[in-house]
């Protein structure tokens, strides 16, 4: 039990070495680079944080509703001191136990610059702030920036995902379950057991549940900036990563972090990427770029995919105003789409078929209307 002027609060710590393994190694928090939190963030502002100014927050709640009508009645606060990771637990073990748990808290968390959260900014920090409102309190976690790892993980993995709740992550990112776990769903009756009852066996579980969620951030923040460091070498993560700086109008890292892993993919994993780095080049106007790779795409398919015809033969017919160039790369694709039909090996909707049909006569119509013009200017 810990003291304050405002009553007494339950306060529990863990300590883990930097040897110890959740899905990563703790330690390798410390090889992440300043850059790393600017490109998970995308604010420039986290460029100099230093190790010990980071926090890890995550917060117990009597519902998942929101509101003033909803207590916070457990907060974890991670970081690391002294080689090791320490977690505090700030626990209220009824409703006037409250303004002692925030006010431990408040000052436990003076010294960090940044807090490391999963949908921190939406949930955990709304209504941490709440309660520091209707108890008359001010707070310094307004001033704390925020680090939410669940917006990078939406950009990075929602595709593969669906889900990106914390269990899914674990399980399809991280690589493990956890076992014997309370499911966050049934913390709050737990904790409301808890208070009728006053059996301390109703609440270890959620104590545990919330140290791992903690761990969990601090290998999810490591995860995530490896694979924006462009460590990872696996091909979901290098193809979701070039998706991702192109969605971030970060052109030329889409395209570096594309080039850097190219060799060592399968051929599967080789188009998948190639589409994604056409489409880079080609919305940041790198045309030039653009033609090569959809040429690399039509060579390394071996079947028959109509995207990249398509592509080139728009890039000759408007940009380059080569027609001719823009006929044959539609008769190179008739003639892939018939060969490949006579080998059943064409799975494709008969809506790009007819688009590229469309793109041949409107060529044709194009190249006959310029030959007419030509032999009427030599008759004359």
């Amino acid at each position: 039990m810990t003291s304050t002027g405002n009553g007494e609060c339950l306060v529990r710590e863990r300590c883990f070495p930097l040897d110890y393994v959740h899905s990563v190694p703790l330690r390798r928090f410390f090889d992440l680079e300043r850059d790393n939190y600017i490109l998970i963030t995308k604010q420039r502002s986290l460029g100099d944080l230093a190790p010990h100014c980071i926090g890890f927050l995550d917060t117990e709640t009597t519902g998942l509703a929101g509101g003033t009508g909803t207590y916070v009645f457990l907060i974890g606060l991670g970081y690391f001191s002294n080689n090791s990771f320490h977690i505090k637990q700030y626990f209220m073990r009824d409703y006037p136990d409250e303004q002692a748990m925030l006010n431990l808290f408040e000052k436990d968390i003076q010294p960090f610059s940044a807090i490391v959260s999963y949908n921190g900014k939406s949930y955990d920090i709304p209504a941490l702030r709440t309660r520091y409102v209707l108890n008359r309190m001010n707070t310094f976690l307004e001033q704390v920036q925020q680090i939410d790892l669940l917006h990078s993980t939406r950009r990075l993995w929602k595709k593969e995902l669906g889900s990106c709740d914390l269990a899914s992550v674990e399980a399809g990112i991280l690589g493990f379950r956890r076992e014997s776990d309370i499911p966050g769903a049934e913390i709050p009756n737990a904790y409301f057991d808890f208070l009728r009852t006053r059996d301390i066996r109703q609440i270890k579980p959620i104590f545990q549940h919330n140290a791992m969620d903690i761990v969990t951030l601090v290998a999810l923040l490591i995860r995530t900036a490896e694979v924006f460091a462009g460590r990872s070498e696996t091909a979901v993560d290098v193809v979701n990563l070039v998706r991702t700086f192109d969605q971030m109008g970060q052109h030329d890292l889409a395209a570096a972090a594309g080039a850097r892993y190219f060799e060592s993919m399968n051929p599967q994993e080789v188009l998948r990427l190639l589409a994604h780095q056409a489409q880079v080049h080609k919305r940041a106007g790198q045309w030039g770029r653009a033609e090569t790779v959809w040429h690399q795409w039509i060579n390394l398919s071996h079947t028959f995919d109509p995207v990249p015809y398509i592509e080139l033969a728009k890039l000759y017919e408007h940009r380059t105003r080569d027609l001719e160039q823009a006929l044959k790369i539609v008769q190179r694709a008739e003639k892939q789409y018939e060969m490949l039909s006579q080998l059943d090996r064409i799975d494709m909707p008969q809506t790009a078929l007819r688009e590229l049909q469309h793109r041949k006569r409107r060529i044709l119509n194009k190249i006959s209307r310029i030959t007419s013009s030509d032999n009427l200017n030599g008759k004359a």
